[in-house]
């Protein structure tokens, strides 16, 4: 199934398909897929269920611990990085490796959980900044967590108002690197469905 997409005719061959297995074995390391396959064995409801607990645990956990003020701390900031790259591994995952995925029970329930997952990918980045420390307004360094979250939402957003700005060297290429994870997030939300309402059209033929 990896290497022929059922329904379309297609083989995969050459990058894309060095891509997927170098994908697929890095998502084998991920705390989501462990999470899936752990609450799957207890059966589809568990599995669901787990999803959606760790999706909104992740967001709630990371903004707690900003208004703790624990942006300092090595730990959340370790966890911080890593749920940046279990999210973007994930989404790739779900997007690349379509083939091995059911078709969502409810896109309603896919959504909620995306906006989940944004909140996440803000806080997380809000953690970063601080624990830098390379974010300033009106020359003074930003400490503040909740203006940390407001300069990693107008840059998610890729707005940018210039009140905060982010110091010459690791701030610029934080920001940078945080702007084209949003676009790359926005564009990865929109081939999910794309990908799936053209598998709901598509008539699935026999091999």
């Amino acid at each position: 199934m990896l290497w022929h997409r059922k329904g379309k005719g297609e083989h995969i061959f050459g990058i894309e398909r060095a891509l997927l297995i170098a994908l697929s074995l890095f998502l084998m390391a991920m705390p989501t897929m462990a999470l899936r396959w752990l609450s799957g064995r207890a059966g589809l409801p568990a599995r669901k269920s787990a999803i959606e607990f760790y999706a909104v645990f992740k967001p709630i956990l990371l903004i707690l611990c900003l208004w703790a003020g624990f942006a300092s701390r090595l730990w959340l900031f370790c966890t911080a990085v890593l749920f940046v790259i279990d999210l973007y591994a994930y989404l790739m995952g779900i997007v690349l490796l379509r083939g091995f995925w059911v078709r969502p029970a409810s896109y309603s329930r896919s959504l909620i959980l995306l906006a989940f997952n944004f909140v996440e990918f803000i806080a997380a980045f809000s953690v970063i900044y601080l624990h830098l420390g390379c974010l300033t307004s009106s020359g003074q360094p930003v400490t503040g967590w909740s203006d940390a979250f407001y300069f990693s939402t107008v840059t998610a957003a890729t707005v940018g108002y210039g009140d905060i700005t982010p110091l010459p060297g690791i701030g610029r290429m934080l920001a940078t690197i945080q702007i084209f994870a949003s676009i790359g997030f926005m564009a990865m939300i929109v081939a999910y469905f794309v990908s799936n309402v053209e598998r709901e059209r598509t008539p699935i033929r026999d091999a």
